[in-house]
């Protein structure tokens, strides 16, 4: 097969070394000069998605993620078949090794600085383009340069007569001419490990275009064993290695109406070789395929990606929700997940207690593994079911401080729950999550106040407040439609007091208007605004129904 151009990655002879080992195992192979340093250490690749070694037999498989590729020279590789000297400086990494093999790394910085100066490098490659080619490669995103390199490297060389460079440009000018929904600019990295994400209809055979590029490729020689899908392994590889990333997965739908937000990615690469029918790994948990950690002020949230969902644009309003939660206070998250504001309650908020309410036991089970990986599963309980149920048969009723609603499009279900878990005696704060019109803000927040005032009396509090004190933005949800939180001071007045809140004209059911620094009553005649459950286009008819999951 042909290779890359210069300039890029090309496979090149590695150990595979566990990631903890990385630094004694890089040190050992430099004192031997063994290491080859005109590549990169780089997340380590397998074929299969395990790394094979007879040491290993017996114990539990390494995944990819697990390990990292450390470049070395031939003689290291062969230095590895042979049997350790007794006291050799050479052989006293071997014992780190847990397998090798060929694959595609970055060149090392040095290497590039040569490169760009004129320098040779020390494997130079046959049928490489160079500038005087005059192949516009500088011109192409990574995204489309992954793309060309897997592309080339599917087209095999005769000996003497190596690809031309009008075969190239014009690989080039096909794949620049691919539409942006198929080839983006931009790959997003999710997690620790950056694991690379694919918009659903993005580099995929579903596009005509696509295809044809790759069929063309695999089909140039009638001997090739090139198959489309090896083809599209190669260009899975090669958008990882240029992104530092040991995993791609496709990201999938989360269907609206579904009770247990379950997530639809998938992996693409490395391979696994024990799925369901819809593709999922069989394996779940820490160490998993799936298995991704997700670090954001300081805090771990881990979970299966293929299981689970994660938001991303939710990292400001966790950090907020964290410092809004005051010491000692008992916090009750009605939709918690993996903990995405139960995590920020008791790390950052220093919260006395939390119960986390979840109904997808794969979220539940990551949320239990996150309490203690962040070191505070000694003041969390972990409830699974429908929290509209479970909360009113366990013992926090009239208990809690503060409550997180943190359910889209509309936490509506559970409002009932969340007042009647407030401190009997003076009540406290409730924050309601809801995917909004833009245009109807301020009639959602009226909206809110007027419901809950309404719970508020039927549970017998006719004396306490319910005050929308501030309404953040998260993130633009959909054009037009927001993701907005409500901070809503359900309590009495003594409470109201304490926590220095100014009503001015005595208003006990409305909203602080920020740019007119004024409380708007809320009317007695509510106008209902079209986000409200089975109004309207944001409707979810399942929550409607109180039965427990």
């Amino acid at each position: 097969m042909s290779a890359a151009f210069d300039g890029t990655d090309e496979a090149t002879d590695v150990l595979f070394i566990r990631r903890r080992d990385t630094k004694t195992a890089k040190l050992a192979l430099e004192r031997a000069n063994l290491l080859d340093k005109e590549y990169r250490i780089s997340p380590a690749a397998s074929f299969d998605g395990r790394i094979a070694d007879d040491r290993l037999e017996g114990k539990p498989p390494l995944w990819p993620k697990d390990c990292v590729a450390v470049p070395v020279t031939l003689e290291c590789i062969n230095l590895t078949r042979t049997s350790p000297s007794e006291g050799s400086v050479q052989s006293d990494w071997k014992d780190l090794v847990v397998g090798h093999g060929r694959q595609v790394c970055p060149f090392s910085s040095a290497s590039l600085g040569r490169q760009r100066q004129g320098g040779r490098r020390r494997h130079p490659r046959k049928g490489s383009a160079t500038c005087s080619d005059g192949l516009n490669i500088n011109s192409l995103s990574t995204v489309q340069l992954a793309i060309f390199e897997a592309l080339v490297q599917c087209i095999p060389d005769e000996k003497e007569n190596p690809m031309e460079v009008s075969k190239r440009k014009e690989i080039v000018r096909d794949v620049q001419a691919l539409p942006l929904a198929v080839c983006p600019n931009k790959i997003e990295r999710m997690g620790d490990d950056h694991t690379l994400v694919i918009p659903r209809k993005a580099l995929t055979f579903d596009d005509e275009a696509f295809l044809g590029l790759f069929e063309r490729a695999v089909t140039e020689d009638v001997d090739s064993h090139v198959s489309l899908s090896d083809a599209l392994k190669l260009l899975w590889l090669k958008l990882a290695s240029m992104h530092g990333s040991s995993r791609v997965v496709r990201r999938g739908d989360i269907d609206p109406e579904s009770k247990v937000r379950e997530s639809g990615h998938r992996i693409l690469w490395p391979e696994i070789s024990e799925t369901s029918a819809e593709g999922v790994p069989i394996q779940t948990g820490p160490g998993s395929p799936g298995w991704i950690t997700v670090t954001e002020h300081g805090i771990k949230q881990s979970f299966d990606l293929t299981r689970v969902m994660f938001s991303r644009g939710n990292v400001t309003e966790k950090k907020r929700f964290g410092e809004l939660v005051k010491e000692g206070e008992v916090v009750l998250d009605m939709y918690a997940g993996i903990g995405y504001y139960t995590l920020p309650a008791l790390v950052l908020g220093k919260a006395k207690y939390v119960y986390a309410c979840e109904w997808n036991s794969h979220a539940a089970a990551a949320l239990r593994h996150n309490l203690t990986a962040n070191g505070v599963g000694n003041r969390a309980t972990v409830i699974e079911g429908d929290s509209r149920v479970t909360t009113m048969r366990l013992d926090i009723i009239g208990k809690v401080d503060r409550v997180s609603l943190g359910l889209l499009p509309s936490s509506e279900g559970g409002w009932l729950a969340a007042v009647h878990s407030l401190n009997k005696e003076t009540g406290g704060w409730l924050h309601v999550h809801g995917n909004v019109p833009t245009a109807e803000r301020t009639k959602w927040a009226l909206w809110l106040c007027s419901q809950i005032a309404s719970l508020v009396r039927e549970s017998g509090h006719e004396g306490w407040h319910v005050l929308c004190t501030h309404i953040e933005k998260v993130k633009s949800f959909a054009p037009r439609v927001d993701h907005l939180v409500a901070d809503v001071f359900v309590g009495s007045q003594s409470l109201l007091n304490a926590v220095g809140c100014d009503i001015g004209n005595r208003c006990k059911t409305g909203i602080w208007q920020e740019d007119k620094r004024a409380w708007l009553c809320c009317p007695d005649r509510e106008d209902t605004p079209t986000c409200a459950l089975g109004a309207g286009v944001l409707d979810q008819r399942w929550m409607m129904a109180n039965t427990e999951h």
